[in-house]
């Protein structure tokens, strides 16, 4: 008797799997809707984005972006939110949030200043980023061939919102976006 509920269960999964759509031939969970242009979709979960003054570009928290301005290129990779504290009962609804950002110069001059980075969380308010306990002064740019890591923090709600750059203070031309978790 088991063996035969033991099918009719594998079977009716079968079956409801197969109604719903489910496939394995995707190579990621679910699928894209097929309004969006294939041209659009970036399949590979670590892609370079690449981002200009005339085309500015998002990335997902982690991506690296290759970016051109009229000074000069660098690839820039923005990591985080880290938050501490997570798993505390009851979980805080404001958090010091700790992003930490690597600039490879590549070509000419990219400035690099922490007043060039903000926060804005998913109802638009703005939050200005402060040093990290500790962390060294960091470069006023970068140039071919140089490397800078540094940290950056933040008190932010939980929920959503992009982390923008905005060289020199002009114009961003990538933002990341980012989940803040306390869970």
């Amino acid at each position: 008797m088991r063996a035969g509920a033991a099918a009719a269960l594998a079977a009716g999964i079968t079956l409801a799997a197969s109604a719903c759509g489910a496939s394995h031939s995707s190579s990621h969970y679910g699928g894209y809707p097929k309004f969006l242009p294939p041209s659009t979709l970036h399949t590979d979960p670590h892609h370079v984005v690449v981002a200009t003054d005339a085309q500015p570009d998002y990335a997902s928290q982690g991506d690296t972006v290759d970016v051109h301005l009229a000074s000069g290129d660098a690839l820039i990779t923005a990591v985080g939110p880290a938050t501490p504290g997570q798993g505390l009962d009851p979980e805080p609804q404001i958090s010091y949030v700790t992003w930490t950002v690597t600039v490879v110069g590549e070509k000419g001059s990219v400035p690099v200043a922490l007043r060039d980075f903000s926060a804005v969380d998913d109802v638009g308010r703005l939050y200005p980023m402060s040093p990290t306990q500790g962390e060294a002064p960091i470069p006023s740019k970068v140039t071919k061939g140089t490397k800078v890591t540094f940290a950056m923090r933040a008190q932010m709600p939980t929920g959503e919102g992009l982390l923008h750059w905005e060289p020199g203070g002009k114009l961003s031309p990538v933002a990341w976006d980012f989940t803040v978790e306390t869970d």
